[in-house]
C-alpha cells in the first residue's frame, strides 16, 4: 500500500493452509481495509486488482456517511480499480443481441450439443461423494460467517442464528471468525491460543467451525474506535469464495445511533459487495437483553470475555470501564455472575469507579433505567453517586447547565426524587 507521500506499508492477513482454496482472488478486501486511510488522506485511491462494482458504489455512500459525521477528519474520495466486476447487464444484453444474429441451424446444433453435455454432467454429479467442509468447490453456497470473540454481542449473534431465532432474518450460519491482532495484540500469541481453544470448546456442541486468522490491520489503523469495522469486514471478505454472507454483532442499539462507533447499523451494510452481503446484527436488543438471552447458552455465558484491559488478554480484569458496565448489567438483570469474572462489585467499589466519556454515557443510560424501579437497590444509588462524580470530573467548569450531559444529569436528578 503506497501513500500520497510515497511511504509504503504492508497490510497482511494470515490463515491456516487448509483455507487457501477459500481465499478470494479479488481486491474487494483491500478496498474495504483501506477506506478510512483513503478518507483521512483526502486523496483519490487506485486499487491494482479486480473490485466489485457493487462494493465501489456502496463505498461511495459509506464515505458520505463518515464524512458527514466527522467532516474535520474525513472527506469523500474517488476509488477506482484496474477492473470492475461483474459486467453490467446492459453490456451482457448487447453481447446476447449480437449472438442472436448467428445462423439458426448452427444455434440449434449448439443447443443439441449443450443439452447432451448437460445431461452427462448431471449423471456424473450424482455419482460424486459429498465433500466435507474445507474440500468442497470454492463457490458461495448460501453460507454465513459470523465474527466471534466470546463477548456478549458476538455470542448473542452466533446463538440466535445458530438456533434460528431470528425469523425471516435468520441467516444460514456455518462458521465463526476470530482474528488475532484485533482485541489481542499480535505479540501475545499464547493468550490468543488460549482464547481460541476456549472458543472452540464453546462452539463444540453447535456444529459451527471456528476459523482463526491473524492481521496487522489494527497496527496500521490505530484510530480503532472508527477503523475496526474496516478490519473486521475485510477479514470476512477474504473468505467470500466460501461464504456469501457476513454477520457482525451490534455494539449499540437503534436507540443509540448518536454513538458514532465504527461498526453501526447505518454504514455496515454499505461494505457489501456482489460476492458477500454484510449484516449488522442484533441492534434491536440492548446488552441487558443479550445477557439474559445468553443465560440459555451456559457454555458461552460462563466463558464470556469482554475485557481489553487485563494484563492477561484472555481474562476479564473486573475493574475497567467495560468490565464494570458488564457487571452492573448482570446486577440490573438479576443474573448470576459468570464464572469468567473474578468477582462482583460492592457498593463501595461502584462509587469509586472511574469512567471515560463513552463508558460514562453507557453508565448514565443504565442508571436511567435502574432508577425507574419502585425501590432502587443500594447498588443503584451507589452508581448514581459514581455517575455524578465522573460527570463533574469530565465536565468543563461553567458548561454543565447548557451541555447535553448537564441536561442528562438534571433529568436523572428528577427521576430519583
Amino acid at each position: 500500500m503506497e501513500k500520497p507521500d510515497g511511504q509504503k506499508e504492508t497490510l497482511w492477513y494470515r490463515l491456516p493452509e487448509n483455507y487457501r482454496p477459500f481465499v478470494d482472488d479479488s481486491a474487494d478486501y483491500l478496498a474495504v481495509a483501506n477506506i478510512f486511510q483513503a478518507m483521512e488522506s483526502g486523496v483519490d485511491c487506485m486499487i491494482h486488482g479486480r473490485v466489485s462494482r457493487t462494493l465501489l458504489r456502496n463505498l461511495s455512500e459509506f464515505q458520505s456517511v463518515w464524512s458527514s459525521w466527522f467532516p474535520e477528519r474525513y472527506r469523500s474520495v474517488e476509488i477506482t480499480a484496474d477492473t470492475e466486476d461483474p459486467v453490467d447487464i446492459a453490456e451482457t444484453e448487447d453481447t446476447e443481441d449480437t449472438a442472436d444474429t448467428a445462423d439458426t441451424e448452427d444455434t440449434a446444433d449448439t443447443e443439441d450439443r449443450e443439452n447432451t453435455e448437460d445431461t452427462e454432467d448431471i449423471e456424473n454429479t450424482e455419482d460424486e461423494p459429498t465433500k466435507a467442509f474445507g474440500e468442497e468447490a470454492c463457490h458461495p453456497s448460501n453460507a454465513a460467517l459470523a465474527t466471534y470473540t466470546g463477548g456478549i454481542d458476538s455470542s448473542y449473534t452466533v446463538m440466535r442464528h445458530n438456533r434460528k431465532l431470528c425469523g425471516r432474518m435468520t441467516q444460514p450460519l456455518k462458521a465463526c471468525l476470530f482474528v488475532h491482532g484485533f482485541d489481542i495484540p499480535l505479540v501475545d500469541i499464547e493468550a490468543f491460543e488460549r482464547v481460541r481453544k476456549r472458543l472452540e470448546n464453546t462452539l463444540s456442541r453447535t456444529g459451527l467451525e471456528l476459523v482463526s486468522m491473524a492481521s496487522n490491520h489494527k497496527e496500521l489503523n490505530p484510530q480503532w474506535d472508527h477503523t475496526h469495522i474496516a478490519g473486521v469486514a475485510s477479514s470476512l471478505m477474504l473468505l467470500s469464495k466460501r461464504f456469501d454472507r457476513a454477520l457482525i454483532g451490534s455494539t449499540y442499539t437503534y436507540n443509540e445511533l448518536s454513538m458514532k462507533w465504527g461498526s453501526n447499523p447505518v454504514s455496515d451494510r454499505m461494505l457489501s459487495s456482489h460476492r458477500m452481503t454484510v449484516f449488522h446484527d442484533g441492534a434491536e436488543t440492548g446488552r441487558g437483553g443479550k445477557m439474559a438471552a445468553l443465560y440459555d447458552w451456559p457454555e458461552a455465558y460462563d466463558d464470556l470475555r469482554v475485557c481489553w484491559s487485563a494484563p492477561n488478554k484472555d481474562e476479564n480484569c473486573g475493574t475497567c470501564g467495560k468490565c464494570a458496565l458488564t457487571l452492573l448489567g448482570f446486577k440490573f438483570k438479576k443474573l448470576p455472575l459468570p464464572k469468567s469474572f473474578p468477582s462482583g462489585l460492592s457498593e463501595a467499589t461502584i462509587e469509586r469507579l472511574e469512567f471515560d466519556e463513552s463508558h460514562l454515557s453507557a453508565a448514565e443510560t443504565l442508571l436511567r433505567f435502574a432508577l425507574k424501579e419502585a425501590e432502587p437497590a443500594p447498588w443503584v444509588m451507589a452508581l448514581k453517586k459514581c455517575v455524578e462524580a465522573n460527570r463533574n470530573r469530565l465536565e468543563p467548569a461553567g458548561k454543565e447547565n447548557s451541555s447535553f450531559y448537564g441536561r442528562i444529569k438534571r433529568r436523572l436528578s428528577r427521576l430519583s426524587k
